[in-house]
């Protein structure tokens, strides 16, 4: 199951950030807002990399691809970071 909803959220991230008629913002907030509601994020009273280890191991793999992503389109200006982006990026790292 957790393999299944894998496989549908990349293809969802990746239709979300190649829709020609979006600008780069636009798809990499629309990527970020995916994720963000897949992956488990950080919360100052729970471990949550041990508590929901299934999930975070399952989504990190597509965070870390957004976070190189952000990185390329960063250098070349076409977006910018969000809370959200960077919450995700946290929740990912810790």
């Amino acid at each position: 199951m957790a393999q299944e909803r894998c496989i549908n959220l990349h293809r969802l991230v990746r239709d979300a950030a190649l829709r020609s008629e979006r600008s780069p913002q636009r798809a990499f907030d629309s990527a970020v807002s995916l994720l963000r509601n897949s992956f488990p994020l950080h919360a100052m009273s729970r471990d949550h990399m041990v508590e929901n280890w299934a999930e975070c191991e399952t989504f990190q793999p597509h965070v870390l691809s957004l976070h190189q992503h952000y990185l390329d389109f960063r250098n070349r200006g076409l977006v910018k970071p969000t809370f959200f982006f960077i919450e995700l990026v946290y929740s990912c790292a810790w």
